[in-house]
């Protein structure tokens, strides 16, 4: 998984590096934030209501190179809390990432 994710790294500094000569298009910052509710039941256990928050960002670094992050909070019977946050590559077709996500959940105290 390490030399994965390494490899990965090393073809976006590659990209980034080498976008600017083919006329790449500019990141841009952009930000959200969404609220949601509805209900869950957890396997063993009984249902109930459930709300959520989500916040999302994107903060440009260097022309076409940024980082992209996301945090969420689900509250309820076992709430959970989880943030996730990594490199942004835009190009004039579009965009990619990589997310490396971390979740905690106070159900059964998982990670």
């Amino acid at each position: 998984m390490q030399k994965i994710l390494s490899a990965l790294v090393a073809v976006l500094v590659v990209l980034a590096l080498s976008g600017a000569t083919v006329s790449a298009q500019l990141l841009e910052p952009f930000g959200k934030i969404a609220l949601s509710g509805g209900a869950e039941k957890e396997q063993g256990g009984t249902g109930g209501p459930r709300g959520t928050i989500e916040a999302l960002g994107v903060v440009p670094l260097w022309g076409n190179l940024g980082v992209q992050g996301l945090a969420h909070y689900v509250g309820g019977s076992g709430s959970r809390f989880g943030i996730s946050a990594g490199p942004v590559f835009a190009w004039g077709g579009g965009k990619a990432g990589i997310f490396v996500n971390y979740q905690h959940r106070t159900y059964n105290s998982n990670n």
